[in-house]
C-alpha cells in the first residue's frame, strides 16, 4: 500500500517585525488596563510579525468588514512565498500539484483563499480544492490526514497544504486580562507542506484526534462587530495536561511504540506554559521541546501556522536520522488534541 510522506515544508512572515514590549506599549490605549505590561512578559514571547505597518490601524478600532478586507489584501501574497519555497524543497512545481487544502480561521470569504492563491500562481484549472476554515490551533493536523488519504487512493497525487493565519488585525479593545493575553500570543503566518508518495522523507504513519465536547467554552474565537473576540481559559494547561498523555498512548501502543521511544517531539507552543506542561507530563528534557520554546519567542503564536514552524526548526536544528520516530501535538479550541505519528 502507498504511504503518504511530507515531501517539502515551507514559511514565511510578513516584513513588519516587533519587539514584544513595543507592542503592548504601542497599544496601551486600546487596553487601558496597569495589568497589560505584566501579561505581555509573562507570555515570554520576544518579538512578532504583522502585516500591519504601525499600531494606529488598530487604535482606530476598525469595524468588522474593514478587517476582513485586509486580511483578503495581505494573505494571499504571504500564502505565495510559504508555498514557493515548500515546492522548492520538495523540489516540484506548480503543474506538479493536483490537489490544494487551504487552512485558516481568522478570515473566510467565497470565493476563498484557495482559489484567491490558486488564480494568482496560475495554477490547473483542474486542481482540486478544499477549505479547512474555523478549526484553529490545531488545523494543520486533519489536513495531513487529509492529504495523506488522498495520496493513499491515488498514489500519483500530490497535495499542497497551505495555512494561513493572520492574526493581528483581530486586537480588540478591552481592558480584560483573557483579551490581553489573546492580543500578546497571537501573530501573523504562513506554512506549507507538500505530500506525496515516495520510498524516503517523513512518513505520515498515523495520526489521532479528541475533543472534549464539555470544554468548548475554554477556548474559542467568535467573530463580533470588530474583528474575532479570543477567549483563552486560564484551565487550558491544566486540561491539556490531563488529557495528552493517554492520547499519545493510544496512537502509539498499536504500533508497539510508547513515548521513550520518540525521538523528536513536535508541539505547538499555544503558550509557553503549556509546552512547560507537556515536557513535565510526558517526563522530556528541554532540549526536546526547544524548537517549539524557540519559535514562540520568535514568532509568537501564529495559529494554525505555527506547527510546521516547530517542524522546519526540528529538521534544521536535529537532523532527524532515517528510522527516527517524531510526534506532532496539536491543541485549539473544542478543546482539541490532534496527535501524529511520523518516521524519517
Amino acid at each position: 500500500m502507498p504511504s503518504a510522506h511530507i515531501l517539502g515544508v515551507g514559511t514565511a512572515v510578513p516584513k513588519h517585525c516587533y519587539k514584544q514590549m513595543d507592542i503592548c506599549e504601542g497599544l496601551a490605549d486600546a487596553f487601558n488596563n496597569r495589568r497589560a505590561p505584566a501579561v505581555f512578559r509573562a507570555t515570554e514571547i520576544e518579538t512578532r510579525y504583522s502585516v500591519l505597518e504601525d499600531y494606529d490601524w488598530l487604535l482606530a478600532n476598525p469595524d468588522n468588514q474593514t478587517r476582513h478586507q485586509r486580511y483578503i489584501a495581505e494573505a494571499p501574497a504571504l500564502g505565495i512565498k510559504a508555498i514557493r519555497r515548500a515546492l522548492e524543497q520538495a523540489n516540484l512545481s506548480l503543474q506538479d500539484i493536483d490537489e490544494f487544502i487551504a487552512v485558516s480561521c481568522t478570515g473566510v470569504d467565497t470565493p476563498g483563499l484557495d482559489i484567491l492563491i490558486a488564480d494568482e500562481l496560475g495554477m490547473s484549472p483542474y486542481l482540486r480544492r478544499s477549505a479547512v476554515v474555523g478549526m484553529g490551533c490545531h488545523a494543520l493536523m486533519p489536513a495531513l490526514h487529509q492529504a495523506a488519504t488522498i495520496v493513499t487512493a491515488r498514489p500519483q497525487s500530490k497535495t499542497l497544504i497551505l495555512t494561513l493565519e493572520i492574526c493581528t488585525i483581530h486586537v480588540q479593545h478591552s481592558r480584560s486580562i483573557k483579551n490581553i493575553l489573546g492580543s500578546a500570543l497571537f501573530a501573523d503566518g504562513a506554512s506549507a507542506a507538500v505530500v506525496g508518495s515516495k520510498e524516503k522523507g517523513l512518513r505520515l504513519l498515523d495520526s489521532l484526534s479528541y475533543s472534549d465536547y464539555q470544554t468548548q467554552t475554554e477556548m474559542s474565537f467568535h467573530p463580533g462587530n470588530t474583528g474575532y473576540k479570543i477567549y483563552l481559559s486560564t484551565r487550558i494547561p491544566a486540561l491539556l495536561r490531563q488529557q495528552v498523555p493517554p492520547l499519545i498512548d493510544r496512537l502509539l501502543s498499536p504500533h508497539g511504540l510508547n513515548a521513550a521511544d520518540i525521538a523528536h517531539w513536535v508541539v505547538h507552543p499555544g503558550g509557553m506554559k503549556i509546552v512547560d506542561y507537556i515536557e513535565e507530563v510526558m517526563g522530556l528534557n528541554a532540549a526536546q521541546l526547544q524548537p517549539a520554546r524557540d519559535i514562540l519567542r520568535k514568532y509568537g503564536n501564529m495559529s494554525s501556522a505555527t506547527l510546521l514552524f516547530v517542524l522546519e526548526r526540528v529538521i534544521q536544528q536535529s537532523h532527524p536520522a532515517p528510522g527516527d520516530y517524531g510526534l506532532l501535538i496539536g491543541f485549539g479550541p473544542g478543546v482539541t488534541i490532534e496527535v501524529g505519528l511520523v518516521q524519517w
